[in-house]
């Protein structure tokens, strides 16, 4: 790829999915890729020796944990996290540009079901960063190795599924770049992925291209105007996926 600066964006199941990402992709004998792997990790990862062993070994860059799922950091006003946040933004610009590959989380917690959760809105930030080119990622296992809660770790397997890579900003603004890839990582993964996830994306893109500009839905409606025909395993899943795109349309939310 002609793209420079490079990203992967993988679901979130476990405190060692880094660690996960980091071994499979050296058994598989691309060692030289994973050490240029560098996640963007919360401050829970740091708060405990189960924690930060799971980071101890690993490329990792610190960030305020957004104030939709923190639960472990000293409260921070909206100004102070604003102020890190664009310094996490610009650092990994620097990350990538000297050939590091920035890691994300965009649901920004574990999933404790193991479905694909709504991302945080404040990952459209580095979706967007200027010549950001993303590799969707898919794992499974992470969840059995490090289950939530848990002290000790398991001997389980693990699976990595990669999707094509995409630029985001070819896509549009903040709320459709999410959306995007949102529905690449959701291909990717068991229950709602695959030819499931396929079929309802064609379902909402044929009936939202057929209908005049002027009664075309916005892109949450369209979403739950489908949700009669998703599996019953994953309506809780694709609601919260709308409820997401719904607060990224709000007026207050910037689109670009």
């Amino acid at each position: 790829s002609p793209a420079r600066r490079r990203m992967v964006v993988c679901n979130h199941l476990s405190y060692t999915d880094t660690q996960v990402t980091d071994v499979v992709l050296s058994l598989a004998g691309l060692n030289e890729v994973a050490g240029r792997l560098v996640a963007i990790a919360g401050p829970k990862v740091y708060t405990d020796p189960w924690r930060r062993m799971a980071s101890i070994a690993l490329n990792t860059r610190k960030t305020a944990q957004s104030s939709t799922v923190a639960s472990e950091q000293d409260t921070l006003t909206s100004r102070e996290l604003a102020v890190v946040a664009l310094e996490t933004l610009a650092e990994c610009g620097r990350l990538m540009d000297e050939g590091y590959i920035v890691l994300l989380y965009p649901e920004g917690t574990r999933a404790r079901e193991r479905r694909l959760q709504p991302f945080l809105r404040a990952a459209a930030r580095y979706l967007l960063i200027e010549g950001v080119e993303v590799l969707p990622l898919g794992q499974v296992g992470g969840e059995r190795i490090f289950p939530v809660d848990a002290t000790i770790m398991y001997r389980e397997p693990a699976t990595l599924v990669f999707g094509d890579a995409f630029i985001p900003r070819e896509h549009g603004g903040k709320t459709a770049a999410l959306a995007e890839c949102h529905r690449r990582l959701a291909l990717l993964l068991p229950g709602i992925g695959g030819k499931g996830a396929d079929k309802l994306w064609q379902m909402y893109s044929h009936g939202r291209a057929s209908a005049p500009v002027s009664e075309r839905k916005s892109l949450a409606a369209a979403l739950q105007s489908c949700a009669k025909s998703v599996p019953k395993k994953a309506t809780l899943a694709w609601a919260q996926f709308a409820t997401t795109i719904s607060q990224l349309e709000a007026p207050d939310v910037r689109t670009s």
